[in-house]
């Protein structure tokens, strides 16, 4: 971007529009294209038309990923012109290289922006090569930066170490900083249900992501609308998957409309398709989830062997996620260790005791491994820690679910007991229905319950 004299609007991007084009036939460097910084303007909820200046530039680098940006300058001296520029690291703000002309009148304005940028393509191949490649955040739609990087630390903490703990500060503070951030509130009600928070609080969460769809883009609005069919008041699987099918469509990489049709194919028992589907945004982005659908569609075919390389993989790649232990875990109870299993389970648990988000998991699978193994008692004890982990996360259904897992035990193993049904209605009398919201109340599994007696 180019200052040109106050005397004279046009000249400043007049120049900034030529020298754009002198530097766009450089096979060393790459010119974001216009149309891009269109489409950058609008996730930031700009005009269009924006004037483009340093700082503006600067934000749209970041967003991006852009390692460096041209700040100018045309100055009127004597009749005639003065042009400078410098080349400016994004990340750091340092100085990378300097450049100065001089016109004698306006005619040798442009012989001027050639002869610049023909120095600037020529130095600035080398400092550029030093600069570490600068990673782009994600292309979503937010007036605030600060907001957009909480995001992005949240989400690499996730990928990174699975630690919930510290990543739901950063998405509670993405949303402060930009209340009408859609795709964070998407995001957070994925995280929520992953982790067994109550079904009101998810849809509360999801609902605010689908009440600002309008101003997302296409991508982010089917990405919202198949949150909504999900995890929203009424879900809609039919809408659900054919908003990813149309994502697709649209961006065959996509790894959220990947990894999440992947999930939706799974409950369809298409476990090939959905094996295929996750490999693809493996390809991509190898975030745990993508993993983790891989593995599963795998087991369910009876793969173990492919499983077990996936779990390699897994563990390469991301090391620090706890899905790396409950993966290899569910490997070896799938092939009948328990024993092993408990094991690797229960370092797992006690690595990362602090974590309720963790502990819920390990300690459920921990009193199925018991359960199988016919230690009922030991499967009661790690069965209720799990739900009061769940309870501590806000999950209001967690009481009444660990009094329910006290009768499927005994209506799993002790079929035809008289006292299955007076459990089943005791435990409804200390935690009724109509005191947790409709949405979270567990009808199926009382269904379940029910139905044998």
């Amino acid at each position: 971007a180019f200052e040109g004299p106050e005397t004279d609007s046009l000249l400043g991007p007049t120049v900034s529009e030529a020298l754009r084009t002198d530097l766009a036939q450089s096979t060393t460097l790459t010119v974001m294209p216009t149309t891009s910084v269109r489409e950058a303007l609008q996730r930031m909820q700009r005009p269009a038309n924006s004037r483009v200046d340093f700082a503006l530039a600067r934000e749209i680098a970041v967003r991006e990923g852009i390692k460096a940006v041209v700040e100018g300058q045309i100055v009127s001296l004597g009749g005639g012109y003065v042009l400078s520029a410098r080349l400016v690291a994004v990340q750091g703000g340092e100085d990378l290289a300097e450049f100065r002309e001089t016109a004698t009148d306006a005619a040798g304005i442009i012989p001027a922006i050639s002869r610049m940028a023909k120095k600037l393509r020529e130095k600035a191949g080398e400092p550029l090569r030093t600069i570490q490649k600068a990673q782009s955040l994600e292309r979503l739609t937010t007036g605030s930066l600060l907001a957009l990087q909480q995001y992005v630390a949240a989400e690499r903490t996730l990928i990174e170490s699975g630690d919930w703990k510290a990543a739901r500060p950063m998405f509670e503070e993405a949303l402060r900083l930009d209340t009408t951030f859609a795709m964070a509130y998407r995001k957070l009600a994925i995280e929520m249900n992953n982790r067994d928070y109550s079904r009101d609080t998810v849809i509360a969460v999801i609902q605010k992501a689908y009440d600002h769809r309008e101003r997302l883009s296409q991508t982010e609005r089917l990405l919202t609308e198949a949150g909504y069919y999900y995890f929203g008041p009424r879900p809609d699987r039919s809408r659900l998957v054919a908003a990813y099918q149309s994502l697709l469509e649209l961006e065959p990489q996509n790894v959220a409309a990947l990894n999440n049709l992947a999930v939706q194919l799974q409950h369809l028992r298409k476990f090939a398709d959905a094996e295929a589907l996750a490999r693809r945004a493996i390809e991509v982005q190898g975030a745990a989830a993508f993993y983790n659908n891989v593995f599963w569609s795998q087991v369910a075919q009876g793969k173990l062997d492919s499983a077990a390389a996936t779990h390699r993989a897994f563990a390469v790649a991301l090391p620090r996620n706890p899905s790396v232990a409950r993966m290899e875990a569910m490997l070896l109870a799938t092939r009948g260790d328990y024993g092993a299993a408990t094991a690797v389970m229960d370092s797992l648990r006690r690595a990362r005791v602090r974590e309720p988000s963790v502990t819920q998991t390990t300690d459920a699978w921990l009193g199925v491994y018991a359960m199988s193994e016919g230690r009922l008692a030991d499967a009661g004890r790690w069965l209720q820690s799990g739900r009061q982990a769940s309870n501590s996360l806000g999950n209001r259904e967690a009481r009444l679910h660990a009094l329910l897992d006290r009768v499927e035990i005994d209506a799993i193993f002790r079929p035809g007991s008289d006292n299955t049904l007076p459990s089943l209605e005791r435990a409804l009398r200390e935690q009724p229905l109509d005191s947790i919201p409709r949405a979270s109340r567990p009808y199926y599994r009382l269904v379940h319950l029910y139905a044998p007696l």
